[in-house]
């Protein structure tokens, strides 16, 4: 279980990481009147991306449906 709590911390810091990269390239521009478009669209891909690792991993973890074993 603290494998998978690492994992999980490393995977969170990463998107910390992520998310203040792309607040930072956004304000390194030289054109400042596309800020807050840049910064939601990093944001929300970000996130969709952190959502879907993180639902993908904890399904591998523990899954819905156990798969079924046909010995014929």
């Amino acid at each position: 279980m603290n494998e998978v709590l690492l994992t999980i911390l490393m995977g969170t810091l990463n998107f910390v990481l992520l998310n203040l990269g792309v607040f930072g390239l956004s304000h390194m521009h030289r054109y400042k009147k596309n800020i807050k478009e840049i910064q939601l669209i990093g944001l929300g891909t970000l996130t969709f991306m952190y959502v879907s690792w993180i639902i993908v991993y904890l399904a591998q973890i523990n899954p819905f449906i156990e798969p079924e074993m046909i010995i014929e």
